[in-house]
């Protein structure tokens, strides 16, 4: 990725279904470049919808172009200007269904995935309590967290 940098990736990878020693993995990171190890060959994973997702955060500008791909078990790669991804997101494809395919997302700047709230709870403090997130983004679409549960503290 020229010009520009990786300066960190934030692996979102599913465990299962497969054993531990199956799980995807990131195989390795520099400035440059972020790999994972992924086994997706097993049989009926196609079914599983599993998902292994990679975050990336840059420091590149608009006209960067990074290079976008697998080396196996079909070698893919696409090159993506990043002023593309603003616009909608992009999937590639080794070759037909079932080949190995990938998505690569949108480009969110970091005004637009960073927030901060406080919450002060006026509820008993003596009990347990559970809080779930819920998120409106500028489209209209949803996203929630899980439950986060709460204990009051012991003097």
């Amino acid at each position: 990725m020229h010009p520009g940098k990786l300066r960190r990736s934030h692996p979102c990878l599913q465990s299962g279904p497969l054993g531990e020693e199956h799980h995807g993995r990131i195989s390795r990171q520099g400035q440059q470049a972020v790999g994972l190890q992924s086994f997706t060959a097993s049989r009926q994973q196609f079914e599983d919808s599993s998902r292994k997702v990679i975050v990336l955060e840059l420091q590149a500008a608009l006209e960067t172009k990074p290079v976008c791909g697998f080396p196996q078990p079909t070698q893919l790669r696409q090159v993506i200007r990043l002023a593309a991804l603003t616009e909608s997101n992009r999937p590639i494809y080794a070759g037909p269904f079932p080949s190995e395919s990938a998505m690569v997302e949108r480009v969110l700047f970091v005004d637009h995935w960073r927030a901060t709230a406080v919450v002060e709870d006026a509820s008993e403090r003596d009990r347990v309590g559970w809080y779930y997130v819920r998120v409106v983004r500028t489209n209209g679409q949803l996203a929630w967290s899980s439950p986060m549960w709460f204990e009051a503290r012991r003097a």
